[in-house]
């Protein structure tokens, strides 16, 4: 039966991640898909990571540990993990995610049956430290009535300047060809945090990205999480615009403006002393309105945003004073 099935590779970069790195590895070690090798590229963790990586490495012959010569940085360990598939397809996930049982399986499946694919993601449910479910990650609604949707340049384009980035970052399975020829590199320098986005837009310009209406893998939220912690932190402009402009080229929508409105608001509560003179928090425009009555996810979202807006005018007239 394996010798049928397509080989897929699984990179999982790894810095420090003694508290989930073997709940990743017993969901992917018990993938019902049968024809997988992983690796797993350590960043010079200096807590047990690879300790724990080893341990299991005697008991699974298809589990392989590569060991950086110096810290390559987040953005280099994942370019180093599309560089490194072997096989038709690879996935890059996470250390400290879980994966459903038949997620390979499933996303395999998919591929196969839709050959024109260069990639598919799945939904996620979002779970804390303890692994109990607490959630799920936003799928926009567009996307909601189909178990398979597919993606063009144009609509993921749209449909992120209309909700942000949904695609959950270590759901997607894609081409190794792809990944190897096309795309590289993980663009970090240009693009930081938001490097993801521009690697699925990049793709999507190569042909469709799938998007699998199913909840296929527990995407960790907790304070151990780089993205839980950069949210409750960040007060500079969220490195999606970074991605947003390039792509862009200077042709704005309101769906734009109103995602800068949303980050304005988020900016201004993570920096109640407004230290910052330069974030103009403005919600009054008759824009933003526009937007705001066009669905039920935006009045939603414009509401939490005059929240804000309330709550921190106090400060922000101190800091006119």
């Amino acid at each position: 039966m394996k010798d049928n099935l397509p080989l897929v590779t699984i990179c999982i970069p790894t810095y420090n991640a003694q508290e989930t790195v073997q709940e990743t590895l017993d969901s992917i070690l018990s993938q019902k898909y049968s024809n997988i090798v992983i690796k797993v590229f350590d960043n010079c963790s200096t807590d047990n990571t690879v300790n724990i990586i080893k341990e299991n490495m005697a008991k699974y012959s298809n589990l392989q540990l590569i060991i950086n010569d110096e810290n390559l940085g987040g953005e280099g360990n994942f370019t180093k993990c599309l560089q490194s598939g072997e096989g038709k397809y690879t996935a890059i996930f996470h250390s400290d995610d879980i994966y459903h049982p038949l997620m390979i399986e499933k996303t395999i499946y998919h591929l196969e049956q839709n050959a024109e694919l260069v990639a598919i993601s799945t939904k996620a449910s979002t779970i804390d430290m303890s692994a109990r479910v607490t959630g799920e990650r936003f799928t926009p609604y567009e996307l909601r009535s189909k178990l398979l949707n597919t993606l063009s340049f144009d609509s993921l384009l749209n449909l992120t300047l209309k909700y942000g980035n949904f695609i959950t970052c270590p759901s997607v399975v894609a081409k190794t060809e792809v990944y190897k020829t096309n795309i590289k590199t993980w663009n970090g320098t240009d693009f930081k945090t938001s490097a993801d986005l521009d690697v699925w837009l990049r793709l999507s310009k190569i042909g469709p990205i799938g998007f699998l209406n199913e909840k296929l893998i527990n995407y960790r939220v907790a304070p151990a999480s780089i993205s839980y912690n950069l949210k409750k932190i960040r007060t500079h402009r969220h490195d999606i615009f970074l991605v947003l402009d390039h792509y862009l080229n200077g042709k704005k929508s309101a769906y734009y403006d109103f995602l800068e409105l949303k980050d304005h608001a988020l900016r201004t509560y993570n920096n109640l002393n407004i230290t910052n003179k330069n974030i103009v928090f403005n919600p009054w425009s008759f824009k933003f309105l526009k937007v705001a009555f066009k669905d039920i996810f935006h009045l939603k979202l414009y509401l939490s945003i005059l929240v804000i807006w309330f709550l921190t005018l106090p400060f922000r007239l101190l800091n006119r004073a």
